[in-house]
């Protein structure tokens, strides 16, 4: 993957690249009661300082072991105050950068846990996006992993392809190139993806008259 800029927190908890059209931030926020502290420093003052150090729109993404939704936490038998799990910190986050969190833009009606344990599930692991940039997200899902008891998010974001590769630098370099190794290659592909979806979508309706 080509960036143009790489920026590390120094505990490692964040990491952040530019990555053509947007800045992609990934973070691991400090877990447990007794980081409470350190993980509400993290959420209102790491993640924004290195948030607005880009000029692009942003993605993040990764574990904030937190939720800021009582929906986004389950409990058996439930809590006698549910409103007591909710971190204030990352709500403040994500209103004071103005983030849209994709999994609720898309999948608005389903919970979309990410941790399971004996007692409950929490949707501890999220993807926010730029206000801006929020529409370019087609879809989003979760994905069991047998080497973690998180679950992982898949999503895809649409992209202006034409405009990005006229802009690519091997076009200035070696045109013929350029249209054989970038072009060409991904105006099939794309073409490829949308016949395929425009398929399914066709036979699901004929599905669904008949």
């Amino acid at each position: 993957m080509e960036y143009s800029r790489l920026l590390l927190e120094p505990d490692g908890r964040l990491i952040s690249i530019d990555v053509k059209c947007f800045t992609f931030i990934n973070i691991y926020a400090p877990s447990g009661k007794q980081a409470k502290n350190e993980r509400n420093n993290f959420l209102c003052q790491t993640v924004p300082a290195y948030s607005v150090a880009t000029r692009l729109p942003f993605v993040l993404m990764g574990d904030f072991n937190r939720v800021d939704d009582i929906q986004d936490r389950a409990n058996i038998p439930p809590l006698p105050v549910p409103c007591s799990v909710v971190s204030y910190a990352s709500k403040e986050m994500v209103t004071g950068l103005d983030l849209v969190d994709i999994w609720k833009k898309l999948n608005h009606c389903k919970p979309g846990h990410t941790f399971h344990y004996h007692s409950g599930s929490s949707r501890l692991d999220r993807i926010y996006a730029s206000r801006s940039f929020a529409d370019k997200f087609l879809n989003i899902s979760l994905q069991s992993l047998s080497i973690s008891d998180h679950q992982r998010r898949l999503s895809e974001i649409r992209t202006n392809f034409i405009q990005e590769s006229a802009s690519h630098l091997l076009r200035e370099k070696h045109v013929a190139n350029w249209w054989e190794s970038v072009l060409k290659p991904g105006i099939k592909r794309i073409s490829v993806d949308y016949s395929r979806k425009k398929a399914i979508h066709i036979r699901e309706t004929k599905f669904y008259l008949f």
